[in-house]
C-alpha cells in the first residue's frame, strides 16, 4: 500500500528571480491541494506560478499563473489539484522579493 507523507513546501525567492518551490522526487509522485501566496511586503508585487513536466526548462506553456498582482494584507489562495508525477518542478517568481509561497501537498511514496 503507498504511504502519504504530508509535507508543506515554502518559499521566499529573490525579488525577480524564478526559483524552485518543489520538486518531485524520482519514484516518488505528490498531489498538491492549495496554493497560498502572502506579501510580507509594503507595496504590491506580481507573482508567478510554473510547473515543468520531467524536469523540462522553463517554457511559456507551463505557467499556472502570470503577473499576479498580491498587494500587502490580502494573501492569494487557490485550490489547484495539481497531480505531479517524478521530477516535475513547481517553480515560483516575486518581483519584489516579498512574497511568500506556501504549497501544501501529499507525497505518495
Amino acid at each position: 500500500m503507498a504511504e502519504l507523507i504530508v509535507a508543506p513546501a515554502h518559499l521566499k525567492p529573490a525579488a525577480a528571480t524564478l526559483s524552485t518551490l518543489l520538486a518531485v522526487a524520482s519514484g516518488k509522485s505528490v498531489v498538491a491541494s492549495t496554493l497560498t501566496i502572502t506579501n510580507i511586503g509594503s507595496a504590491t508585487e506580481t507573482a508567478r506560478v510554473a510547473v515543468s513536466p520531467a524536469a523540462a526548462a522553463i517554457a511559456d506553456a507551463h505557467y499556472k499563473i502570470y503577473n499576479l498582482k498580491v498587494s500587502p494584507g490580502n494573501p492569494y489562495m487557490a485550490t489547484v489539484g495539481w497531480l505531479l508525477a517524478a521530477t516535475d518542478i513547481v517553480r515560483v517568481y516575486s518581483s519584489g522579493g516579498n512574497l511568500v509561497f506556501n504549497l501544501e501537498q501529499m507525497e505518495v511514496t
